[in-house]
């Protein structure tokens, strides 16, 4: 009651039924999701929240809100189906731990309630950085997946001008390669180690440039390593690949606390092309010397 009440006071575009509606279907939806994900490991609360963005979008109009008001329903959604998902993960993981349900969906209803807490401060500070210009410091490349999408169920008006034509092409050629890549390994080509994944591709065009890059130069140290020593590679490789990730993770939670203390490096380093370099140096000449 306090959600439909106080979203749709947050989010005009967003109408009380809407919000209604979503909570009401949420248990079974959930208790579907969750299932699947038992049995299978994937979380599909994604694919929730993309239909309910195109349903919620799409009635609501571009005109009134709908992009708002399909991905303030898309968030709901997720964040109704990933509760679910992290239960079912949880009491799987204490099946195999020997630790009691009773136990684990105690922690998951505090851990819930924190959240509640934590993740507003967490967001609106954020959100202050953001608002000082600083939009360049954090990354969010699925915001822009999910506007998109929120763009399309809204109307066609939203998006640029040939972004449908421009889907559809490379759907059919993404559909024509991932065809070719599973026949040409049905039949076992020689051709098909070297078919790229469509996925992996697409994925290059949606995370920023330094992900790629990233990936790029893991994979390649990954295959020399195997190439040099084939026996220690596949043992030792996840562990080295933990404990990149985890360097990585206190890089960005390190860069994050600098950012949110407004720090600025105390040098600056620019590349330019050797004609604006001339100007810049012939400028300087020109500036008295102190």
């Amino acid at each position: 009651m306090v959600s439909v009440a106080a979203i749709p006071y947050l989010y005009p575009q967003m109408r009380r039924a809407h919000v209604a509606l979503i909570y009401l279907a949420a248990p079974v939806v959930a208790f579907c999701d969750a299932y699947a994900f038992g049995v299978t490991d994937m979380n599909l609360s994604s694919t929730y929240g993309k239909l309910a963005m195109v349903l919620v979008g799409s009635s609501v109009g571009r005109n009134d809100g709908g992009v708002v008001a399909g991905l303030v329903a898309c968030g709901i959604v997720m964040g109704t189906m990933s509760n679910a998902n992290n239960l079912m993960q949880d009491l799987k993981t204490g099946y195999l731990t020997l630790t009691s349900p009773h136990t684990v969906f105690i922690s998951q209803a505090i851990g819930t309630a924190l959240g509640c807490v934590v993740n507003p401060v967490m967001f609106w500070a954020f959100y202050r950085v953001v608002q000082n210009g600083d939009t360049d410091v954090f990354d969010a490349p699925y915001a822009r997946v999910y506007r998109s999408i929120a763009m399309l169920s809204a109307g066609q008006d939203g998006i640029p001008m040939h972004s449908l034509w421009l889907c559809k092409l490379f759907f059919a050629l993404a559909l024509a390669l991932s065809v070719f890549r599973e026949v040409a390994m049905w039949k076992r080509w020689r051709v098909a180690r070297y078919i790229p994944s469509i996925i992996c591709v697409a994925i290059a065009f949606v995370v920023p440039a330094r992900i790629p890059i990233d990936m790029f130069v893991g994979s390649l140290v990954l295959y020399l390593w195997r190439r040099a020593d084939p026996s220690k590679a596949p043992t030792f490789s996840m562990a080295v690949a933990s404990g990149m990730i985890c360097g990585d993770g206190l890089g960005m939670l390190l860069s994050s606390t600098m950012a949110l203390m407004h720090a600025r490096a105390p040098i600056c380093i620019k590349f330019m092309s050797r004609t604006d370099n001339v100007k810049l140096d012939a400028f300087l000449a020109t500036l008295p010397v102190t």
